[in-house]
């Protein structure tokens, strides 16, 4: 049953006749009611799937930092929805189809480039020529050069750094591993395999907390 807020020309929730009336993000929205389909899929509507369900994996595993990362370049929608889309066009490594070969499975021929991928986008200068080595001793050893300060760039900003696992899909995050000022700091990371493939991020958080 559909409720009409404030007279008849008050706001609409829930169902009336073939619309719904709902509140998103503060607005009222009239949309129509969903109808199922027995259409099937076309390749393209598969792969579209797929890129997005990748993406959103990475993504959603980094809930806190995106919203500190995208939260000032977010307008009409939500941080984690400005990051899917600041990301996702050069989010992908894809392999092309070869004529005359038997079609390879999305998963073999579609890979996040962790290279490209963001957490952040917010004012707080990212670290100068960042370096990370994976060490013999089962530690990795993060540096950057230095750089001269300024409003969006102290030695004060304290450094942080994700560790992403794209073996099991799981992130390691560590905050306050030293200042900028340092130039460098060591991650003990004994406790993963040494066969698995890691990928490492860094940020700095000012004094205001900005990333």
């Amino acid at each position: 049953m559909g409720i009409i807020k404030n007279g008849i020309l008050g706001t609409v929730v829930n169902k009336v006749g073939a619309v719904v009336g709902k509140k998103i993000r503060g607005q009222n929205v009239i949309t129509g009611i969903s109808r199922g389909s027995n259409k099937r899929e076309s390749s393209d509507q598969l792969e579209q799937q797929f890129r997005f369900g990748l993406l959103s994996r990475f993504l959603m595993t980094h809930g806190g930092l995106i919203e500190s990362g995208f939260k000032r370049k977010a307008r009409q929608q939500s941080a984690m929805t400005t990051a899917y889309h600041y990301n996702y066009p050069n989010a992908f490594l894809v392999q092309e189809k070869i004529a005359g070969e038997s079609e390879k499975p999305l998963s073999e021929r579609i890979k996040l480039d962790y290279a490209a991928l963001c957490y952040s986008v917010g004012p707080i200068q990212g670290p100068n020529c960042g370096r990370v080595v994976r060490n013999a001793d089962a530690t990795c050893t993060f540096s950057w050069l230095d750089y001269p300060q300024s409003r969006d760039s102290q030695n004060t900003d304290r450094a942080g750094c994700l560790i992403w696992d794209a073996s099991t899909g799981r992130a390691y995050y560590l905050v306050d591993v030293g200042l900028r000022g340092s130039l460098g700091f060591d991650v003990d990371i004994s406790f993963l395999p040494t066969d698995v493939e890691l990928h490492f991020y860094m940020h700095f958080i000012n004094a205001s907390t900005k990333v």
